[in-house]
């Protein structure tokens, strides 16, 4: 197996630039976020505490789920079951955020990848870009035609890629 590196092929790329930002919840963020934590612990303990061998062999599955659950709540409370038809929940924080840095970095002529491993996340994600009037490409496991997104990238016609962690 051969494995070239960027600075092997293309020497003349500048280094990547990533930048970590931490961002608090909203109010009504965290407070959904506690009551969330906390169902989550009372069905993990009610199960740990269960004398059916069911519940304690389902145990497991039911933490890795809930830390999905956290995980999914984290970035966007519309990714949560049952929540991407409520329409009184606001665009999240992280959102906001995101798109306003990508509205930063595009205005200086800039192009970024956003990657992440859920793919609801970049539709909610594609629509406030869409609604800033901002140009991606979008790349998931559903696309049938990954071509035609790379190369409206690689040809400058869109500043933004999103793409899930598996397809990238």
């Amino acid at each position: 197996v051969l494995r070239r590196t960027k600075k092997s092929v293309l020497k003349d790329l500048p280094e990547k630039i990533e930048k970590n930002m931490y961002l608090d919840f909203n109010e009504t963020e965290l407070k959904k976020y506690n009551l969330l934590k906390k169902s989550i612990q009372a069905a993990v303990l009610d199960d740990e505490n269960s004398s059916s061998e069911l519940k304690k062999r389902n145990h497991y599955l039911k933490i890795i789920e809930g830390i999905t659950r956290l995980r999914q709540g984290a970035l966007d409370f519309r990714l949560l079951p049952g929540e991407k038809k409520n329409t009184t929940l606001n665009v999240s924080t992280k959102i906001t955020q995101l798109v306003d840095e990508l509205k930063t970095v595009t205005k200086e002529g800039s192009r970024a990848l956003v990657f992440s491993q859920f793919s609801s996340f970049l539709d909610l994600v594609a629509d406030e870009l869409e609604s800033e009037n901002l140009k991606y490409s979008h790349i998931d496991g559903s696309t049938k035609n990954r071509d035609k997104e790379i190369n409206k990238f690689k040809s400058n016609d869109t500043s933004v890629f999103l793409s899930t962690l598996k397809t990238g």
